[in-house]
């Protein structure tokens, strides 16, 4: 009898054990699968969430943004071919992408802001008024101090020309005032800024009114595929991107400049105009541009300049 009820009390043991571990099963197997859902913006995570198999994911409470642009939605693939629909049901670990249009509105306005920075020069070259060669360029403001508009501008914007015995310089504003311009020299013993091997020159003017300032800009070069901005002092602008860094196959008899570096290429064309102020998307100041006969457009680069900078001016 006492053997029968070891065995018993054994076999009521084994039947708890067992009963315990289809328990723990049972809330094993009930557990619920749980998914990653991504928001991807401008190849960075935007945010990233947690979801329970079967439920639906939010957007996030704050859309993304980019400097002059409209926020479209999320998109289930990076070439923004279906447009998410967040009533789905999660099934799986998912990555959203974020798709953004150009905001033409914002980009009128930014145009108009930056127009502000550009000048027209002429530069007269004379022995008398019957004999005198005038060329127009333009220039973009940098530094404003005081009543002092300090102005990046190719080297023909100042440089005399052989022959003549006399010059002068005159900056125009956007509302065509006019202004003495100089070249401008950091001290006594350094050479005036005007040098052929960057095609820049500085040119300084005294101002006294609010309208015109400085121009924001990059020290480093956009990337190949950037968005590039071309304005000219007709209020004319362009859009285009840019294409390529490159050196430029000088016409013998057209070469100006003493440049050997790769320049910028880019796709920014303003019809009618040799010359242009080049701006990325926020507007700051990433080159200055040279359109040939067959509309090829270059530019001296952003970190180019910033060389000739800290090389003559600072």
């Amino acid at each position: 009898m006492k053997k029968f009820y070891i065995l018993l009390c054994i076999a009521a043991l084994c039947l708890f054990i067992f009963g315990c571990r289809e328990i723990d099963d049972a809330n094993i197997n009930t557990e619920p699968t749980v998914h990653s859902v991504t928001f991807i913006s401008e190849g960075k995570t935007y945010e990233s969430n947690i979801i329970e198999t079967g439920n639906v994911v939010a957007p996030p409470i704050k859309d993304p943004t980019k400097t002059n642009h409209k926020f479209l939605g999320w998109y289930t693939d990076g070439d923004y071919s279906q447009l998410y629909d967040f009533s789905t049901p999660v099934t799986k670990s998912i990555r959203l992408y974020a798709k953004f249009q150009l905001d033409t509105e914002a980009l009128a306005l930014g145009a108009e802001e930056a127009k502000n920075h550009i000048v027209k020069i002429q530069n007269k070259c004379y022995n008398s008024e019957d004999d005198a060669t005038v060329i127009d360029t333009l220039g973009v403001i940098f530094v404003r101090s005081g009543k002092y508009c300090y102005t990046l501008a190719p080297c023909h914007a100042v440089k005399k020309m052989d022959n003549y015995k006399a010059q002068e310089v005159t900056v125009f504003d956007v509302d065509g005032n006019s202004y003495k311009g100089y070249s401008y020299r950091r001290s006594e013993q350094d050479p005036v800024a005007i040098i052929e091997e960057y095609d820049l020159a500085l040119v300084c003017f005294e101002y006294s009114g609010s309208k015109l300032g400085a121009v924001e800009r990059q020290t480093s070069n956009p990337d190949i595929g950037d968005i590039a901005i071309a304005l000219d002092a007709k209020d004319n602008i362009a859009y285009g991107e840019i294409t390529d860094y490159k050196a430029y196959e000088w016409d013998v008899d057209e070469k100006l400049s003493n440049v050997d570096f790769d320049v910028l290429h880019h796709s920014a064309v303003l019809e009618g105009s040799k010359e242009s102020i080049l701006f990325d998307i926020s507007f700051s100041l990433v080159g200055i541009t040279y359109t040939t006969e067959d509309g090829t457009a270059y530019a001296i680069p952003a970190s180019r300049i910033h060389e000739f900078l800290y090389k003559y001016v600072y």
